[in-house]
């Protein structure tokens, strides 16, 4: 049993080895309140920031040819969208002029494929256009003397009769426009207007990204004016959008050229689209069966067994069953899919797309 000092100096070294043995307190520091207030502060903003980027997403839109037109539509119902700048505007001058000599070439093909024999003005202008034509390039734009012979052109029965029996109906809408239009298009000051746009075939040259705000969540539908022959290049670059919109024109069940039916090129295009390898595994696909007022207005003249004889039936419904079969068909990887049969200009179409994003 060890024995108790009996003199202070025992004691004070009994009491040193102690503290020797004893782990050392840690010292307390005064609560830095501001340092607090900076973490605090910097917590909450990774956690914004966090919750910004889910309810942020990007949408692709694919499939139409009048793509352009329903971004339009999308964004002329939204009305968190603040339009195009005149800048922006501006930008799409040279694709409406394109868009314009589309239509023209597409006149002229189609009197010489009726065997139309020209005279007098309507001749020259005939031959002063198709050596225009021959003749553009991307410096040459649209200009008064064209503009004219357009006009002119246009404005015969026979020319018009010719083109509406020979062209697809949504260019004959869009050639229709800019033959109205044509003097102010081929001014020198011409500045497109969002109209203007809506009818053009071409989209802008780069990307535009339009911005809607729907229900909690903020939507970037992308539009990349994007050519179907050129798909290799540019999809990889939007792998990472979380929603691909694809829109079928309805009435273009109809649309044959070359022994090629419209809706079936819509179809294997959505097969290589839905099937790439470049969107990631959660992406979406939404697929817009586009103009249904009007699918089911060309039913009532034009039967859909006509063009699909493997459909049982030729009733809306029926006719709708088989379209969506078909597309379900192709979806061979089991990709996420929603689909709607849709009329434009209605506000409710940007909700669905929100709606199935948030699914």
């Amino acid at each position: 049993m060890a024995s108790r000092p009996e003199h202070s100096q025992d004691l004070i070294h009994q009491r040193q080895s102690e503290l020797l043995t004893e782990p050392p307190l840690r010292p307390t520091l005064p609560l830095d309140t501001e340092a607090e207030g900076r973490s605090k502060a910097i917590d909450k903003a990774l956690y914004e920031d966090a919750e910004g980027r889910r309810n942020h997403v990007s949408v692709l839109p694919l499939g139409a040819f009048f793509m352009g037109e329903v971004v339009k539509q999308l964004r002329t119902n939204n009305a968190d969208d603040a339009g195009l700048t005149e800048n922006e505007l501006a930008e799409y001058r040279y694709n409406i002029h394109q868009s314009v000599f589309t239509c023209v070439r597409a006149l002229l093909d189609s009197i010489d494929a009726s065997g139309i024999l020209l005279s007098g003005d309507d001749n020259s202008r005939y031959e002063y256009l198709r050596g225009f034509l021959s003749a553009s390039h991307d410096d040459l734009p649209l200009n008064e003397e064209a503009a004219q012979a357009i006009k002119g052109l246009w404005q015969e029965s026979f020319a018009i009769e010719a083109f509406q029996s020979k062209v697809d109906p949504s260019l004959n809408k869009s050639c229709a426009y800019f033959s109205q239009n044509i003097t102010r298009i081929a001014g020198s000051d011409y500045i497109p207007t969002e109209t203007d746009i809506l009818h053009s075939h071409n989209g802008i040259r780069g990307v535009a990204e339009h911005r809607f705000h729907v229900n909690g969540l903020t939507i970037n539908l992308i539009d990349a004016g994007l050519q179907q022959g050129e798909r290799r290049k540019w999809i990889r670059h939007f792998d990472n959008v979380a929603a691909v919109l694809f829109v079928v024109d309805l009435p273009c069940y109809d649309n044959a050229e070359l022994d090629r039916n419209e809706m079936e090129e819509r179809m294997e295009l959505f097969d290589s689209v839905v099937n790439t390898e470049w969107f990631s595994a959660s992406t979406k696909f939404i697929l817009f069966l586009n103009n249904i007022s009007a699918f089911r207005e060309r039913l009532s003249h034009t039967p859909f067994g006509d063009y699909f004889p493997d459909c049982e039936g030729g009733t809306e419904d029926e006719a709708l069953e088989y379209l969506l079969r078909r597309f379900r068909e192709v979806n061979r990887g089991g990709r996420k899919m929603y689909e709607y049969c849709i009329d434009p200009n209605r506000a409710e179409n940007i909700e669905l797309v929100a709606a199935a994003i948030k699914d």
